[in-house]
């Protein structure tokens, strides 16, 4: 039990009620044993007040008076019992019935430190009941009979009451979802925690109450393994873990469980809310289905096992409480006989530590709301229990847009053909006007025997087969045939070859640079006279 620094005095009126005493304090809102002021000798209530500094909060009160106005609709003996609202001395408040009891998530964990478990039907009897009231929440009416279509989001270990008279109560509908709420949750936001999330509601998509038969299959698997369904170390891993979960059966962890409870307990899971059970009663019904024993747990012998558990907090409320309220610590002959029937020795378990504060917690960007698992990807070591992280998305933020660079034309130069066969070369191209031939002289070589060349008017390109002379000039530019001396060709020196190969690195270069038939030219003639 923990109280505020500035705790409201005891007496204080807040409509027809009065406070009695502290019970519990968090960051924003306190709870107050209080009664009926009317009605000394009347039934105890818890009163759930606004801190000051919230309540001139628009939105903040306006999510407050949303969750007292839907649990005031929903009657079940598994929902804890919102009585009235109202707003008095500048507080709000809202009163509810009020539970002597513990959180699940404290009765496992004092269990765990005892290195015990409850046994399956046990737990089978907690999960089944929440999913009563769960199921008594989403059929929830307005005043006028209309769905009111509550989803309440954040089903969990700490949103689980079990009380000292047996009894096992879901709590806490600040963050439900439902029609005509008032306040709406932040675009870009996510409400509850994380671990508990379904994927659609991690990924920020519709929801509905096939995501809370979700949060409950997996608050039924840890109980059943003993282990958290997630673990990581940042919260963009467990986000990932989350929107694509790969979880084992639980008899894979813990051999005991029976596989008609493993089938019940991965119908809750499926990653597809289509697959899994489509109400809370039908999750309810498959449960006692796999374990018929577990009905015949009774309120009495859960009762007696949490004081059992919990006697120290026991002693501690007896300090604060008025003694009327106090349940009385449990019998001392029978305890060990008790905790056997309903628990079992676990030497493996270790206290869960998790935080029990939750804040909003902001959702992933679009581009990473839905992963794809990647096939054949281990699971991590660290987390033993065949997680596998999906493979990562394609962008962080936003689609990727891929721009294709544009040439510049200084860096894209023209593209060159490897030089031909000299019999299959095409004839020359005419020279640019005003471009002598005299211009094109080269180093005169020794020519061998001229073929006879028809008129230019009649010329016709030599065929594949017919090789024309080295040297020999275009016929446009061909002087008229003449004899001239047989000769023969002498061989080509070491400095000849070098004299022609640095030709045609100039013909290269200027037809780079320039673009210009001189370029083409030199090209040609060299590549001619290389040739043996």
């Amino acid at each position: 039990m923990t109280t505020g620094a500035h705790a409201l005095p005891a007496g204080l009126r807040l409509g027809a009620y009065e406070i009695v005493s502290p019970l519990q304090s968090g960051g924003m809102a306190a709870v107050y044993l209080g009664r009926r002021s009317n009605t000394p000798n009347g039934a105890y209530v818890a009163i759930k007040v606004v801190h000051p500094k919230f309540a001139d909060d628009p939105a903040f009160v306006a999510m407050f008076l949303d969750e007292a106005r839907l649990s005031s609709r929903i009657h079940h003996r598994n929902v804890v019992r919102v009585e009235a609202t109202g707003h008095e001395n500048g507080l709000y408040y809202m009163v509810m019935e009020y539970l002597h009891g513990a959180p699940l998530q404290l009765f496992v964990r004092k269990l765990a430190e005892k290195k015990r478990a409850l046994r399956h039907e046990v737990i089978v009897r907690i999960v089944a009941s929440v999913a009563e009231g769960l199921h008594a929440a989403h059929e929830a009416t307005d005043e006028e009979g209309r769905p009111l279509g509550i989803v309440h989001r954040d089903v969990t270990p700490q949103n689980v009451l079990v009380s000292y008279g047996g009894g096992v109560k879901l709590i806490d509908f600040g963050i439900a979802k439902a029609a005509g709420r008032v306040h709406q949750t932040a675009k870009g936001l996510l409400k509850g925690k994380v671990r508990y999330m379904a994927p659609e509601q991690a990924a920020g998509r519709t929801i509905d109450r096939r995501t809370d038969v979700y949060a409950l299959g997996i608050v039924l698997w840890e109980m059943l393994t003993y282990r958290k369904a997630f673990s990581a170390k940042t919260d963009a891993e467990l986000f990932r873990l989350v929107l694509a979960p790969k979880i084992v059966v639980p008899s894979r962890l813990n051999p005991s469980v029976p596989r008609e409870l493993d089938g019940v307990a991965m119908t809750a899971l499926a990653p597809a809310a289509d697959e899994r059970f489509q109400t809370a009663l039908a999750f309810r019904n498959a449960l006692y289905g796999a374990m018929p024993a577990a009905q015949r747990v009774d309120d009495a012998e859960l009762a007696e096992l949490l004081k059992t558990v919990l006697a120290d907090q026991l002693a501690s409320d007896a300090k604060m409480l008025p003694p009327s309220v106090v349940i009385s610590s449990p019998r001392a002959v029978g305890v060990a006989g008790r905790e056997d029937a309903l628990t079992e020795v676990v030497p493996s378990l270790v206290p869960d530590d998790d935080e029990d504060e939750r804040a909003p917690t902001p959702a992933p960007p679009p581009a990473a709301r839905e992963p794809r698992a990647t096939p054949g990807r281990g699971a991590p070591t660290a987390f033993g229990i065949g997680l596998a992280p999906p493979a990562p998305p394609s962008a962080a933020v936003g689609p990727a847009v891929a721009v294709a660079p544009t040439p510049s034309p200084s860096f894209a130069p023209p593209a060159m053909p490897l030089p031909t066969p000299v019999a299959a070369q095409a004839p020359m191209p005419a020279l640019e006007p005003g471009i002598a031939p005299t211009r094109l002289s080269l180093p005169s070589v020794a020519q061998p025997p001229a073929r006879p060349m028809a008129p230019a008017a009649s010329f016709t390109p030599p065929n594949a087969t017919q090789r024309p002379a080295i040297g020999a000039r275009p016929p446009a530019f061909a002087a008229p045939a003449t004899s001239a001396p047989t000769a023969t060709t002498p061989p080509r020196s070491t400095g000849s070859r070098l004299l022609w190969g640095c030709a045609i690195a100039v013909g290269v270069v200027l037809t780079i640079a320039l673009g210009t038939t001189i370029g083409w030219l030199v090209l040609h003639q060299a590549t001619h006279a290389m040739t043996p």
